[in-house]
């Protein structure tokens, strides 16, 4: 399985690897990278933060992903400590996506549970 994080959170990246040892899982620091990555190839799961550290946030990265039709078929998990702009990415992706909104330690204690 392809996946891809962006998040700005080095420590967030980190967690999520080592509970998905056995996929390929890639990291994108910043909202900009995340955009390329996700315009490169197909990807099965995204995590997607808000609030990437930059001028350019996750809504960005969502509406991007709806006008160019990236990864459809991928499960998109938002994991934002920022419920109101978590809220907003899931509005965006909501008609085009399979998008999930969950807090984080939610979201580590589902992926340890498998």
């Amino acid at each position: 399985m392809n996946i891809i994080v962006i998040d700005d959170s080095i420590e967030r990246h980190e967690q999520i690897k080592m509970l998905l040892t056995e996929e390929n899982v890639v990291s994108a620091i910043n909202a900009l990278d995340g955009i390329e990555m996700l315009q490169s190839q197909e990807w099965d799961m995204v995590f997607l933060d808000h609030d990437l550290g930059g001028k350019i946030d996750g809504d960005v990265v969502a509406r991007n992903m709806v006008t160019h039709s990236l990864s459809l078929d991928a499960q998109v998990i938002v994991q934002s400590v920022n419920p109101v702009g978590a809220k907003r990415i899931e509005d965006i992706l909501a008609k085009t996506h399979k998008v999930m909104r969950i807090a984080f330690p939610q979201m580590i204690e589902a992926l340890r549970k498998g």
